[in-house]
Order: C-alpha cells, then structure tokens, then sequence
C-alpha cells in the first residue's frame, strides 16, 4: 500500500469517526482528531517525498545539461543578453539558473556544490 492510499484510508476512517459522532466531546470526535494528526503526518511524508524526487530529477537534468554542452564545447560560448553581447559565457548562464534553482529548493546543498564546480572547473 502506498503512503497515499494510507492518506485516503485514513481520511475514510475520520470522515466515518466525524460523522458518527454526536457533539464534540464524545470518543468518535476524539478518535477523528486523533486521525487528524496522523493524515498530517502522512501528507507532510507524501509532500517530502516528492521534493525528494523532484530535487534528484532536477540534478540530472542538470548533469546532463553541464555534459552535453561541455561536449560540444558550448559552455565557453558567449552569451547574449538582451540583443548584445556581453563578457558572460553559457556557464555563466547556466549557473545562474542553475543558482536559481538552488535557491528556490530545487536542488539540495550537496547536488549544488557538485553542480556548482562542473561549471566553474569547466
């Protein structure tokens, strides 16, 4: 069973506990909050999870971006920035997005470090 299908058994459970229960300080309202906490727990272990994965997907995207264009000698190109050229190379670029991407979590502190000295050793 995944963590998701525990999320929706357990949200099952509590909407059978809440509608059984008669006011609120009777034992079905008390097992509904309890299970309350526990569909907390599993949404915050679904929701990291998928960070997780997007972070790893974000970095090999990255990895094979740095590889391709190192192989085909584009990191050193110049870039060009609204119309004009400029003394910034594709690895600048992409290490700004690159960055970017960091600081909006979209890559861990390890993964962007190593990203980090692909682009800047080549």
């Amino acid at each position: 069973m995944t963590k998701q299908q525990v999320l929706e058994k357990l949200t099952e459970l509590y909407n059978i506990c809440h509608d059984s229960s008669t006011n609120y300080d009777d034992g079905w309202m008390a097992i509904a909050g309890a299970i309350s906490t526990v569909e907390d727990v599993a949404i915050k272990e679904i929701d990291w999870e998928q960070k997780t994965e997007n972070q790893a997907n974000n970095y090999f995207n990255c990895v094979d971006l740095i590889k391709t264009l190192s192989a085909n000698n584009a990191l050193g190109l110049q870039r060009v920035h609204g119309g004009t050229d400029n003394e910034d190379t594709v690895a600048d670029l992409l290490y700004d997005i690159i960055g970017n991407l960091y600081a909006r979590r979209g890559l861990d502190d390890a993964d962007w470090e190593e990203l980090r000295e692909g682009l800047t050793d080549g």
